[in-house]
């Protein structure tokens, strides 16, 4: 079986960004199921992120990923691998957006994408959060 899941999504700053023409961001993520059966779906992903900025030159990139991600019948959510979480681990916290930790006894599916990566503890995805 394959199947479009979802229709892709394009997130542009219709408005320019800080009122300048000569920036611009793009995010598009497509998304369809491939397979038959728990066992063997997959979701493929496909992420395009791009930026042009005139007034920041260094942060224009223009990447596209492809992404494939298998169903983790354990947890009912399909991720890249599964990973036992550090002791130490911080992720931010979808709700307030602020930097919490977290604790996991068991590995837990882990999706990686371009710059980020998200954990599934206790039914909730989580971004890590990185030191920058």
């Amino acid at each position: 079986m394959k199947a479009r899941t979802f229709f892709e999504y394009d997130l542009r700053n219709a408005f320019y960004i800080l009122g300048s023409p000569y920036e611009y961001e793009l995010f598009r993520a497509r998304t369809q199921l491939v397979g038959t059966t728990a066992k063997t779906y997959q979701l493929h992903l496909t992420v395009h992120d791009e930026a042009r900025s005139a007034r920041s030159p260094s942060m224009n990139h223009n990447d596209t990923k492809h992404v494939w991600l298998s169903f983790d019948r354990n947890h009912g959510v399909f991720c890249s691998t599964t990973k036992k979480l550090p002791p130490l681990f911080s992720a931010y916290d979808p709700q307030t957006g602020w930097v919490i930790p977290l604790k996991a006894t068991e590995p837990v599916p882990v999706i990686a994408l371009h710059n980020s990566t998200y954990y599934f503890v206790n039914g909730e995805w989580y971004e890590e959060a990185r030191n920058e």
